[in-house]
């Protein structure tokens, strides 16, 4: 995975948290911000009220970075992307959660699915 995909600086991530759109759903926030560039670039904070573990947290981050990259072929345009999971994050549940994550970026018309083709 490429380093310019990510969000790294917290400046970043300040940047598009107070300035970009709020999504709020059951499981977690997003934030969007539209950038020059002509890639998304994903930021990940998950916090210890998620859970006490680091591997849980590591392996949120993961999920929702395959869901990311994975996709990463229907993004129409370039913004930043900050994802923060709540504590109703369920890890056993993937396959739901990638949907909502899709879906809301369906509606702000930031991927463009055709004919519900997604790669799994």
């Amino acid at each position: 995975m490429a380093d310019f995909l990510h969000l790294r600086k917290s400046e970043n991530f300040t940047k598009c948290i107070k300035t970009g759109a709020k999504i709020n759903t059951k499981y977690y926030t997003l934030y969007l911000l539209d950038n020059r560039d002509s890639h998304a670039r994903l930021g990940i904070s998950v916090s210890k009220k998620v859970s006490k573990l680091s591997v849980v947290r590591n392996f949120i981050k993961r999920q929702i970075r395959s869901w990311f990259y994975q996709n990463n072929f229907l993004l129409t345009r370039g913004f930043d992307l900050v994802v923060i999971p709540k504590k109703e994050f369920d890890v056993s549940n993937y396959k739901l959660l990638q949907d909502i994550f899709l879906q809301k970026l369906s509606e702000r018309r930031l991927i463009n699915i055709k004919n519900n083709v997604v790669k799994k």
